[in-house]
C-alpha cells in the first residue's frame, strides 16, 4: 500500500447542524497519512474528504459548506410560500374548478344538440329536397346561438373570476413623502412578527430621517407562513391604514416592540378567534381605544382580507421569499433576510444621492 503524507481537512455536523472543523485523533495538526486512491480497501460511500494543500483551499471548502446550508434554507422558505399561497387561494381555485366543470358540461350538451340537429332525414321527393336550404340556414343560426350561450359565456365568467390588479398601489408610504424622478425609492418587505424585520427597522428609519425628502419608503407586508399570527397582524395594519393612515407606522412599531406576545409559542393554545380579539385590543391600544369597534369591524370586512392577500401576491410575484427584503429604485439588495445597519444604508444611498444632485 502506497502511503503519502498529505493535509486532511474534514467537516462534521454538530448538534446545531453547523459544520465543525476537526482533524483525526492522534494525528498532527498539519499532516496525516492517507491511503492512496488506488487502494480499493479504503472506500466509504457516506464520507466526504476534502484534501487541500493550503489554508486558502481549506477556508474555501468551509465557505462552500455554509453556502449550501443557506441555499437549503432559501429553498425551504420558497416551498413554504408555495404551500401557503395554495392554501390562501383555495376559494378562487374552487370557483375556477366549478366554472371549468360547467364549461365541459356545456360542451357535451352542445355536441349532443349539434348531432341531433344535423341528423339526416330521408327525403322522398325533389320538393322536399329543395326545402332543405331554408332549414339549413335556420340550423346554422341555431348553432351560433347555442355556441354563444353554452361556450362563450362560461369563458367570460372565467375571465371575471381571475384576479384583477388592485385599485390602489400596494404598500404603506412613510410620512406620505412625494415621489418624483429625483427621489430615491426604497421598498421594504416586512413581517410584523419577524425578529429580523424588527431589527431592520431602526437603522432604516434613522437613514430616512437623515436623507429627508430625498428618499421615499414604501413598506409591503409579507406574512411568512411559518409565523402563525403573521397574516392576522398584517391584516390589522391594513385595517388601521384604512381607518387612519397616519397611525399605520405607529402600529407597526408597536408590533415590533411587543412582538413576543404574538409568537407561535405564546399563542399555541389559543383559538384563532381569541388571537384576533387580542390583536384588535392590542391595535386599539396603539392608535387609540376610540378605534376599537372600527378595527373589530375591519376583521369582518372582506376588503381588508383582499388587501392582505394582494400584499402577499405582490411579494411572491417579485420573488420575495423572506423578510426583511429590500429594493432600491427597483433593484434588489443582496443579503435578503438579514437586517441592514445604518452604515450599510449610508453606503448604498450616499452615491445615489450624489448622482441625483449632479443631475
Amino acid at each position: 500500500m502506497d502511503l503519502k503524507p498529505k493535509t486532511l481537512a474534514f467537516a462534521i455536523p454538530n448538534e446545531n447542524e453547523e459544520a465543525e472543523i476537526g482533524s483525526p485523533h492522534g494525528v498532527a495538526d498539519d499532516h496525516c497519512v492517507l491511503c492512496s486512491e488506488n487502494d480499493e480497501s479504503f472506500k466509504y460511500s457516506d464520507l466526504e474528504v476534502f484534501v487541500s494543500c493550503s489554508e486558502e483551499d481549506f477556508s474555501q471548502s468551509v465557505e462552500n459548506v455554509r453556502n449550501q446550508g443557506s441555499l437549503l434554507d432559501k429553498l425551504k422558505a420558497v416551498h413554504l410560500h408555495v404551500l401557503a399561497s395554495e392554501q390562501w387561494n383555495t376559494s378562487p381555485l374552487k370557483l375556477c374548478q366549478r366554472i371549468s366543470l360547467q364549461y365541459y358540461n356545456n360542451i357535451i350538451m352542445f355536441s349532443i344538440l349539434l348531432v341531433t340537429i344535423q341528423a339526416p332525414t330521408k327525403q322522398k321527393n325533389r320538393k322536399g329536397a329543395k326545402m332543405q336550404r331554408p332549414k339549413l340556414a335556420a340550423t346554422l343560426l341555431l348553432q351560433s346561438v347555442l355556441f354563444s350561450f353554452l361556450i362563450l359565456i362560461p369563458f367570460q365568467w372565467i375571465v371575471t373570476a381571475q384576479s384583477l390588479p388592485p385599485a390602489k398601489q400596494d404598500g404603506f408610504f412613510y410620512k406620505n413623502r412625494r415621489v418624483d424622478s429625483d427621489t430615491i425609492v426604497v421598498e421594504a418587505f416586512f413581517d410584523p412578527v419577524c425578529p429580523d424585520s424588527r431589527d431592520a427597522w431602526p437603522p432604516l428609519k434613522r437613514a430616512l430621517e437623515h436623507y429627508g425628502s430625498r428618499v421615499s419608503l414604501v413598506v409591503h407586508l409579507l406574512p411568512l407562513p411559518y409565523h402563525d399570527n403573521a397574516y392576522a397582524t398584517s391584516r390589522a395594519l391594513h385595517i388601521v391604514n384604512t381607518i387612519n393612515p397616519s397611525t399605520t407606522f405607529r402600529l407597526l412599531e408597536w408590533f415590533f416592540k411587543y412582538q413576543e406576545r404574538f409568537y407561535n409559542a405564546p399563542t399555541h393554545n389559543m383559538s384563532r378567534a381569541s388571537v384576533v380579539e387580542e390583536i384588535v385590543r392590542f391595535s386599539a391600544e396603539a392608535i387609540g381605544n376610540s378605534c376599537l369597534s372600527a378595527i373589530e369591524s375591519g376583521f369582518n370586512d372582506r376588503e381588508t382580507d383582499l388587501l392582505t392577500r394582494v400584499s402577499f401576491t405582490l411579494s411572491t410575484s417579485r420573488g420575495v421569499f423572506v423578510t426583511p427584503f429590500f429594493f432600491v429604485n427597483g433593484f434588489v439588495l443582496p443579503d435578503a433576510g438579514s437586517p441592514l445597519d445604518y452604515k450599510g444604508w449610508r453606503k448604498i444611498i450616499d452615491p445615489l444621492a450624489q448622482r441625483a444632485r449632479r443631475a
